[in-house]
């Protein structure tokens, strides 16, 4: 992996509002969906610290029939939670949990070879993106600063990313051919690319994908940037849709961490893109993937987020069954939230325990504590770590970034290094790399335009390497302009 540091010259944190603390209620739990359940449940989160409700609203309950809306049930909750004395965090599912209408013609995310469709609404359906940004709009002129932010809820478990490698849903494919018309123009450009003999666009299927990413063939590197891309629209479309309606909405993203193999399966690292109109993100912190996670996980992972979107952050603690399947414990799970507050997160959520009463759960007590006591802070400073991409869906399948890339973090830390981690798509920042030292390990590089744009910086800042940093490519015109 390449790894680029800047050293700090000044570390700088800037004093912020208080942390928010908020806890979750799904829109088709019972708790959400029975009023008298919601208002007890509203209660019993604020007798637990609580200062704010991640609400979600089905699209299909705001606008059951084409242009007709309808918020009475959703005043009635928002009203409950201010009189609470609570802040209201809302999400607009349009896509989980048949969130969407019966009257929009949906199509469902579906796998290679025509698999079994997923119950999730594809990103793909043909309308999608311009019904999803009216309805964000309707809602947010409707509720105007009554909510304290909107987000947008799609794709596979509310987060902006795929669960798998779909996407083969018939308008998913029309979409990659026109994508790809616009790419290389001709098919005889395409076949030379992908070493395929298409006798024209319409011929094109979305490839097959090999077990083993760190050869990808240029289809797959195309499939993956194509998804990223539909990812970055109808986010931008959602945020676009809730300003449109409310101009000082304050938008929050949701988006999982996968720093790990499956990361290409979901294209869903295309993290700076995915929050650059967003105001803040609420990172879903992936506990299963490394349990009984070791707290170092939790605070690199925060900064990740933080330093690649330039955002406040909120980390996600996610449901029950940590502790009933995964090996956490009331301590543990303190211990992760101790972290990622260390690491400058802006808040803790407590998600999926829509059904449960808080209050006896003592790790949830504990974080009430922390948020009680410290003021948020985001650090304001300019070093670089820098991590390529590729990177994540090069690695083995039983490593994690955190075995393999923030080693080398770790190591920088503790000799005194203060950094702010970047990815590929930072790189075109202006100002990026003045000052400060290059640290250089290896790294596949899949961009060509990122792997110029990296030999560029380390041209302008003085550099040590982590061993031998061999820059090795992934694409073939990335390979031979490593040549030349």
């Amino acid at each position: 992996m390449i790894i680029l540091a800047a050293c700090l010259v000044t570390a700088i944190t800037a004093p912020g509002p208080k942390l928010s603390y908020s806890y979750m209620l799904w829109d088709w739990t019972r708790t959400a969906g029975n009023y008298d359940a919601f208002t007890e449940r509203v209660d019993q989160c604020r007798e637990a610290g609580m200062d704010t409700i991640d609400l979600t609203v089905a699209w299909k309950q705001i606008e059951p029939e084409r242009g007709r809306f309808d918020f009475s049930e959703i005043d009635r909750r928002v009203e409950y939670i201010a009189k609470a004395g609570l802040k209201t965090r809302l999400r607009l599912n349009v896509s989980y949990a048949h969130g969407w209408p019966d009257w929009f013609p949906a199509a469902l995310m579906t796998g290679a070879g025509g698999a079994t469709p997923t119950d999730v609404l594809s990103p793909f359906s043909p309308g999608a993106a311009d019904a999803w940004a009216r309805a964000a709009e309707a809602l947010s002129a409707h509720l105007g600063d009554r909510v304290d932010c909107y987000m947008p809820g799609f794709g596979m478990h509310m987060e902006v990313k795929y669960g798998d490698w779909i996407s083969y849903e018939r308008p998913a494919v029309s979409s990659f051919r026109s994508w790809l018309k616009t790419r290389y123009r001709t098919a005889v450009a395409l076949n030379k690319a992908w070493g395929s003999g298409f006798s024209g666009f319409e011929a094109v299927q979305p490839p097959a994908v090999p077990a083993d990413l760190s050869e990808a063939p240029q289809s797959v590197i195309d499939f993956i940037q194509f998804r990223e891309d539909q990812l970055a629209y109808v986010t931008d479309r959602f945020i676009q849709g809730f300003r449109k309606g409310y101009p000082k909405a304050k938008v929050a993203v949701q988006m999982g961490e996968s720093f790990r193999k499956e990361s290409a399966m979901m294209s869903n690292l295309a993290y700076y893109r995915y929050a650059r109109l967003a105001d803040e993100v609420v990172h879903s912190y992936d506990f299963f993937v490394h349990p009984p996670d070791a707290p170092h996980n939790a605070f690199e992972s925060v900064r990740t987020f933080a330093g690649i979107t330039g955002k406040p952050v909120i980390v996600e603690f996610d449901g029950p069954v940590l502790q009933s399947s995964f090996g956490y414990n009331d301590d543990h799970l303190a211990a992760l939230a101790r972290e990622c507050i260390r690491a400058g997160a802006s808040g803790i959520h407590v998600s999926n325990y829509s059904d449960s009463d808080p209050r006896p759960l003592g790790f949830i007590r504990a974080i009430a504590e922390m948020t009680r006591k410290a003021p948020a802070k985001q650090p304001t400073a300019e070093s670089l770590f820098y991590v390529s991409k590729w990177t994540f869906y090069c690695m083995s399948k039983d490593e994690t970034a955190h075995q393999r890339v923030y080693a080398y973090y770790r190591k920088l830390l503790a000799a005194g290094e203060k950094m702010r981690i970047i990815t590929d798509e930072n790189l075109t920042e202006p100002g990026l790399g003045r000052g400060g030292k290059l640290f250089v390990s290896w790294s596949p590089i899949v961009s060509r335009e990122a792997f110029q744009q990296l030999k560029e910086l380390m041209r302008e800042m003085p550099t040590e390497t982590d061993g031998e940093p061999g820059l090795r490519v992934v694409d073939a015109r990335t390979r031979a302009a490593a040549r030349r």
